[in-house]
């Protein structure tokens, strides 16, 4: 395998359709790229964004997705990490919703985004922080011990870990703005979407509303789960 990028520490610079492309050009491997992103992770572990992390389940996501690169038949998105707010059900994953009352759960089945998403070949990091519910807007009220933390603890800033990263998707937030993660999926209203980018200096696009699927996450108010068609930027929180 050649590479014009001479080490993975460089993965995290990419935006989300060079990364595809040199998975594509097998330039770099989806397992190489999916340690890589684990092990951002684990280095941002203090600022408390996973709330569930199974490098097991990604490596075998990720092997799969060099089998299918390597038999000519890639998905448009195969291999590209993914981390998705745990509010998004996930069958390999816990899906808490931020809440003591779902804490372990397994969900049957993926949520509609999630499952479309891995349909496209998208190796899934984990899940993220989210206040209890998707209900706030700083990601200090999440009631579920992030990974590395044995009780629940708020959301950091990446850039001032005093301050709050927004929400209530703070924990996808502060995943991106260090390279943890590539994009992140969030269902979005938008005050809470608006100052969680701002908080912590990343871009989106805006979305277009949408009719959303029956599965695409735990069940809101009406008005809450509207949502818009999503479109990928480099760097950016993908907001659909």
């Amino acid at each position: 395998m050649t590479s014009s990028i001479t080490t993975t520490q460089d993965l995290h610079d990419l935006t989300v359709a060079q990364l595809a492309r040199h998975l594509r050009e097998r330039k770099v491997s989806a397992v190489e790229t999916a340690q890589h992103f684990l092990k951002r992770a684990q280095a941002h572990t203090s600022l408390g964004s996973f709330v569930d992390v199974n490098a097991d389940v990604t490596l075998a996501q990720a092997r799969a997705a060099d089998e299918r690169i390597a038999s000519g038949n890639p998905g448009a998105l195969e291999g590209v990490p993914i981390a998705h707010k745990d509010i998004f059900v996930t069958k390999d994953f816990c899906s808490t919703a931020g809440s003591k009352m779902l804490a372990g759960y397994r969900s049957p089945f993926d949520a509609t985004v999630v499952a479309k998403l891995a349909g496209q070949g998208m190796v899934t990091l984990g899940k993220l922080n989210c206040d209890e519910f998707a209900m706030g807007s700083s990601n200090e009220n999440s009631a579920v011990a992030p990974v590395g933390f044995s009780q629940p603890h708020p959301v950091g800033n990446p850039w001032d870990t005093s301050r709050i990263p927004g929400g209530s998707s703070g924990g996808s937030a502060a995943a991106v703005a260090p390279g943890s993660r590539p994009w992140l999926p969030a269902p979005t209203l938008a005050a809470p979407f608006a100052s969680r980018l701002l908080f912590v200096a990343s871009q989106a696009s805006n979305p277009r509303m949408d009719v959303p699927p029956a599965t695409a996450w735990w069940r809101l108010p009406p008005a809450s789960i509207r949502r818009g068609r999503w479109h990928a930027r480099p760097k950016t929180a993908l907001s659909y």
